[in-house]
């Protein structure tokens, strides 16, 4: 125990002093020389991971006073990799860089098994979700004659859903089932939030504020209503069990919620005739998802 408290003790002194070399290096730069870059961070990250995977063949990762060894060592590395992201880049690319960063730290845990990393990783993560959601410029961007849906939205918003969901997907141990679910959810509101401002970009004027136009003229109307359908199956699909049957709920609420706008809102800014052709559309829709509940109800 003595033995393990000294060896803890030099590695915390050896990170708080990085920190502080750090911290006097940057000011100097930044106020002699001018030099705003997030280089000097990347170089402190380097070596604290150059440490850490030199540390790794001194003594078997299994034991108590490695682990602790790593874990001091790779955070220290891992605070100067999240400090380089916002001193270097700005915009999305930090919240990108930071939910990829989230991702690593998970699958860095299934190798290390540290609580330390995926309790940093998950508030990472919700960081990452909230600069996502309330940082980001709500701007059409200009048509530069490439697709409207390639976007920095789609860049923001898809890596760090993905990120979150590789997350919940790749986390030990499985029994920690809450911080696997908020994961999962939090990514599927991205995803879910995500659609919407596709649809509102193809629909909306270049360099003009983002306008969720759902209940709208028709052609963004429908487009809204196929994109809760769709949505919804998927839920349906990837939450089909026992197991799963919130995310199944979710399914059957957001296809619900599709056939009640589409009868009560989309369906009537049509002319007669074509009102008659989206209702037969509806019944063709409904049926396959009537015979798609009977499949996934025989092989459950």
């Amino acid at each position: 125990m003595y033995e393990k408290s000294i060896v803890v003790l030099f590695v915390v002194i050896g990170g708080v002093s990085g920190l502080a070399a750090f911290v006097m290096l940057h000011l100097t730069l930044e106020r002699y020389y001018d030099i705003h870059s997030g280089l000097l961070s990347a170089l402190f990250a380097l070596i604290y991971f150059t440490a850490t995977y030199l540390t790794i063949f001194w003594q078997p990762v299994e034991e108590g006073i490695q682990r602790s060894r790593l874990a001091w060592l790779a955070g220290t590395g891992l605070f100067f990799l999240t400090a380089f992201f916002p001193l270097q880049f700005s915009g999305s690319w930090v919240d990108v860089s930071w939910a990829l960063e989230g991702a690593a730290l998970v699958w860095l845990n299934r190798k290390l098994m540290h609580k330390g990393l995926t309790r940093t990783a998950f508030v990472l993560l919700g960081i990452v979700f909230l600069r996502v959601l309330f940082c980001t410029k709500y701007t059409v961007p200009a048509n530069e004659g490439g697709l409207l849906f390639i976007n920095h939205f789609l860049y923001a918003f898809g890596i760090s859903a993905a990120a979150m969901l590789y997350a919940a997907c790749a986390w030990k141990p499985q029994e920690e089932t809450g911080f696997i679910a908020c994961l999962k959810g939090l990514g599927g509101m991205l995803l879910f939030i995500l659609m919407h401002i596709e649809i509102a970009v193809c629909f909306s004027q270049a360099e003009s504020n983002i306008n969720l136009d759902v209940f709208g003229s028709f052609n963004s109307a429908i487009v809204y209503t196929m994109g809760w359908t769709v949505f919804g199956a998927s839920c349906l699909l990837l939450g089909w069990g026992k197991e799963k049957s919130f995310l199944s709920k979710i399914g059957w609420m957001l296809i619900g919620l599709a056939l009640f706008k589409l009868f009560f809102s989309d369906i009537w800014a049509l002319d007669g005739g074509y009102r008659i052709i989206g209702l037969f559309g509806v019944s063709i829709v409904l049926i396959g998802i009537s015979f798609m509940f009977q499949m996934l109800r025989k092989k459950s």
